[in-house]
């Protein structure tokens, strides 16, 4: 029969809010709430709330030419164009099982079993929310998704989906290296460039519904590392990173383009006020016949203002007195054993209404493989 463990409150507590601080510190999900990329949705906050399916309402921009001197407004009114936007939230229970503290396995070793179950089990943590991140970003929804040594298949996806459904990229929100038509047509020479970066922001202002910009009049790009390489290396493209950073260093300039710590994440560096910040959790390639994974393709992301939301009945964000994650204890076989469970409601899904273009995301696939030196 099962024994739950009462283990001290406060110190559970404790456990759950070091955990999300260590997810909100100088890591994606953190970086992105700070920034306003990611919009928390209070509606499932409180003791009164119910429900796991949550719709927003948009109201799109008003486009009707303007009445002048002599004319009438009566009957020539614009009606507000309405629409909506729906996302769930769900449970994500993660565990692990270890000996006891009074158990000769626990004796015969100084790793402290329940410790470093706890640290694990907050890392993974971390690791699904940001796959999920980038994965909703990216509109990506392979058959297989790769993480960290794990495969997810079949309904198992959505654990590294933000327990959302995927809505591709619309068509003004994806561009592709060398105008390829899909994912899966991309080859070796269709590398992450400046050139690309360029055209995402002009994509990103010069659609119908431009994307918002953040507080310092930037846009956040996230490049996995295989991109990131291709960038600095690249010799062909009309703007590369070794020449910019040779023509500042003989001017004395020091600062563009150069690697810092910019809303707590380190920086790859600045570019036409787009931030590049590196992750290798970034999407893979999807083939847009058999929707296989591409890992030689990644989907890179620029992110403005409202890209995602976020919910979850327990807060959140920093000034909630409640955090997503909690720590539960049970021990058995006459408390020989101990299971420790990370357990999270919540949802991460891209902001796109129905009818309209992504609100916040700008997705640009390439090639982008492992290196040789």
């Amino acid at each position: 029969m099962a024994v739950t463990n009462n283990n001290n409150n406060l110190i559970v507590k404790r456990w759950e809010t070091e955990t999300w601080l260590e997810t909100i510190q100088r890591k994606v999900y953190g970086h992105l709430l700070k920034r306003g990329i990611i919009y928390f949705a209070p509606d499932f906050l409180g003791s009164k709330s119910r429900g796991d399916e949550l719709t927003f309402g948009f109201a799109s921009k008003l486009k009707a030419i303007p009445v002048g001197a002599g004319g009438t407004v009566t009957g020539n009114s614009e009606a507000l164009d309405l629409q909506s936007y729906k996302m769930a939230i769900d449970v994500c229970r993660v565990s692990v099982n270890s000996p006891n503290i009074d158990t000769i396995e626990q004796q015969r070793t100084y790793v402290n079993f329940e410790e470093i179950g706890r640290a694990q089990l907050s890392q993974r943590v971390r690791e699904l929310i940001e796959t999920s991140i980038f994965y909703q970003a990216a509109g990506a929804n392979p058959t297989s998704i790769a993480v960290d040594g794990t495969t997810y298949t079949s309904t198992d996806r959505r654990f590294v989906q933000g327990l959302n459904t995927i809505v591709p990229p619309t068509s003004e929100r994806i561009l592709r290296a060398g105008g390829a038509a899909n994912d899966q047509s991309l080859t070796s020479s269709n590398i992450m460039t400046f050139d690309l970066i360029d055209a995402m922001i002009e994509m990103a202002e010069t659609t119908q519904q431009p994307l918002e910009r953040l507080d310092d009049d930037d846009f956040d790009l996230f490049l996995h590392p295989y991109q990131i390489t291709d960038l600095k290396r690249d010799t062909t493209s009309k703007v590369q990173w070794f020449p910019i950073q040779l023509a500042n260093a003989a001017s004395g300039n020091n600062t563009y383009l150069e690697k810092g710590i910019h809303d707590g994440m380190i920086s790859l560096g600045r570019y036409n006020n787009v931030n590049i910040y590196s992750s290798s959790r970034i999407a893979t390639g999807v083939n847009s016949s058999n929707s296989a994974a591409i890992n030689t393709v990644r989907r890179a992301v620029l992110f403005g203002r409202k890209a995602l939301s976020f919910a979850s009945p327990y807060g959140g964000r920093l000034t909630d007195k409640d955090v997503p994650v909690k720590f539960h204890f049970e021990e058995y076989d006459m408390q020989y054993f101990k299971a420790v469970e990370a357990r999270m409601i919540y949802g991460i899904k891209k902001i796109s209404h129905s009818n309209k273009q992504d609100y916040g995301t700008i997705v640009c696939s390439t090639y982008a493989a492992a290196h040789t030196i």
